[in-house]
């Protein structure tokens, strides 16, 4: 007679290895979105929107250019 306790595992595999997936997907988004050089391009937009209104971004919004460098290098190195 067949073991049946292994069965449920072969149905809900394939969920579960496409659920990771999903996951670590949307983990690489975050860290690329949270990156320095998008603040750095968000920071530069506004104020070339507006530079009387966003002239005093926070300093986690309007990066300086070096700092910008690591976030591309994390850009780099996720590819």
């Amino acid at each position: 007679m067949k073991n049946k306790e292994h069965l449920p595992i072969f149905g809900i595999g394939p969920f579960l290895v496409v659920g990771m997936a999903v996951v670590a997907a949307i983990a690489i988004a975050v860290c690329v979105l949270l990156n320095p050089i998008v603040f750095l391009i968000f920071g530069v937009t506004c104020r070339k929107i507006d530079p009387v209104k966003f002239q005093d971004l926070p300093g986690i919004i309007m990066p300086s250019l070096g700092l910008s460098m690591f976030g591309l290098i994390g850009i780099l190195n996720l590819i």
